[in-house]
This record gives C-alpha cells, sequence and structure tokens, in this order.
C-alpha cells in the first residue's frame, strides 16, 4: 500500500504465533491518516509489540532529453543514443548523486516487429549521475534485431526510493 515500509518490532519470542497488520489511509493519497495495528490471531495485541512505518520517498522524473522526447526515435547503424534526465527531489529541487546509494536502474522492453508481448531485456545496468543529469548511453549496434525498445528508468531500490513519474522512452530498430 502506498510508499510505506513497515518493521515489524516483537517482544515475544514464542513459537505459532502469526501476525498481521491493518494500515489503512483514509483519505487516499498515501502520505497521511496511517493506521497500523497489532494483530495476533486476528484479535488486537498490543503488548506483543508494535509496527514502525517508514514513509519511502518519491522523487519524480522529468522526461529524457532530446531526442528521445520527441517519441520513437528510429536507429541506423551504430548510432548512440544519450538517454539524459533530470530527477527531481520531494522538494522539487534536482536530487544528485550522492542522494541516493543505489542509482537509478535501466529496464528495456523489447518488443518483436510485427507485435507482441513485452520481453524486458534488461541487463541489471544502472544510470549515472554525470555532469548535473542523470545518464544512460545507448549503442544502436548493441541492438539488431527488428522491433522497438522502451527504457525506463526505474528506482534501484524500493525501499530507498521510489520514482513517480518515471522517465520512459522508445526508439525503433528496422
Amino acid at each position: 500500500m502506498g510508499n510505506f515500509t513497515a518493521e515489524t518490532v516483537d517482544y515475544t519470542f514464542g513459537v505459532g504465533h502469526r501476525y498481521s497488520f491493518a494500515v489503512t489511509d483514509f483519505n487516499g493519497d498515501g502520505t497521511s491518516d496511517i493506521v497500523a495495528a497489532r494483530h495476533m490471531l486476528g484479535v488486537d495485541e498490543p503488548g506483543y509489540g508494535f509496527v514502525i512505518l517508514y514513509r519511502v520517498p518519491v522523487y519524480s522524473c522529468q522526461g529524457f532529453e532530446a531526442p528521445l522526447n520527441a517519441g520513437p526515435v528510429t536507429v541506423r547503424g551504430k548510432r548512440l543514443l544519450p538517454f539524459r534526465a533530470d530527477v527531481l527531489g520531494e522538494n522539487g529541487l534536482p536530487l544528485d548523486g550522492s542522494a541516493v546509494a543505489t542509482p537509478p536502474l535501466v529496464q528495456v522492453l523489447f518488443v518483436p516487429a510485427g507485435g507482441g508481448t513485452p520481453v524486458d531485456i534488461s541487463t541489471g545496468e544502472a544510470f549515472a549521475y554525470i555532469d548535473g543529469k542523470w545518464r544512460f548511453d545507448v549503442r544502436g549496434g548493441d541492438y539488431t534485431i527488428p522491433g522497438s525498445y522502451t527504457v525506463s528508468m526505474l528506482t534501484g531500490n524500493g525501499s530507498e526510493y521510489l520514482i513517480q513519474p518515471t522517465c520512459e522512452a522508445t526508439f525503433v530498430v528496422n
């Protein structure tokens, strides 16, 4: 639910206990009106511990820069595609490389020419913060199978931060 991480602090050492937590966001904004009740076998048992909720910050990607911000780009040969983006913190200021322990990841989804279900062909690479931008370069020669490739910026660690909205751009190989 929302962007909260729950940590259980339990004072009992018994065996066979089942615990559950009811977390409710009454106004739907994901940041307030949170109630976390401690239950044991469906009965409120606050003496058995408590729940700590940690709010995960949500950063926003402002979109990739030209030429990838104007729709699908057709790749010919070994053309270099420069994926460059600004990511803003919750305060609206640019997020630099020192703000996160785990940099944003690169996700690449492939759809073959003629259509089909997208296939995740990501290799675990990450964006790097260089000269005031989050960057990742794609070499067109590395992608030779005809179809469309969608590159997205995803969080590197969902318990550290989220990126919403994320950046996404598509290139096409004929």
